[in-house]
């Protein structure tokens, strides 16, 4: 079932940045997860069917779609769709390819994220940044963990 967003929505970085804090939020939430959390979570990111990533400034569309890369991993493991064994390299491929968000008009999995847009392979607009790396949270023990990216602090962070 798919659920459309009825409003406008904020400017692409802040909503990144909004849905990246409550994902972590929920990710590292102790106990038991308050479904009604999860599913305001769930439907919030829906905003990103309304985002216009039309004429952002460089910087700005590698922390939406680090962020966006992130949150993205982060609602896979909070929902249980996240492979389990990290060893596993069918079903992690599988889920690189099959896990998406519908961006305004576009749908873009981890893979096309990560591989396409912020590896520059497919990407016309964003030159590949190798600390890239560094910023994407895979959900495991070997990756950094997942934090919020802002244009301003781009470098720093």
């Amino acid at each position: 079932r798919q659920v459309l967003w009825a409003h406008s929505a904020r400017p692409a970085v802040e909503v990144s940045c909004a849905l990246l804090r409550q994902a972590i939020g929920l990710a590292h939430a102790s106990g038991a997860r308050n479904f009604a959390m999860v599913q305001e979570f769930q439907r919030t990111t829906c905003e990103l069917q309304m985002v216009n990533l039309i004429q952002l400034p460089v910087e700005e569309l590698r922390c939406f779609f680090i962020n966006i890369f992130n949150v993205l991993v982060l609602h896979a493991r909070i929902t249980s769709k996240a492979p389990a064994d990290c060893a596993q390299v069918v079903p992690r491929c599988s889920f690189f390819r099959n896990t998406s968000y519908q961006v305004g008009k576009y749908f873009y999995s981890l893979d096309d994220i990560c591989r396409g847009i912020l590896r520059a392979k497919k990407c016309l607009f964003l030159d590949c940044d190798p600390r890239v790396h560094f910023a994407l949270s895979y959900g495991t023990p070997h990756t950094p963990d997942a934090r919020v990216f802002s244009p301003g602090t781009l470098d720093e962070d």
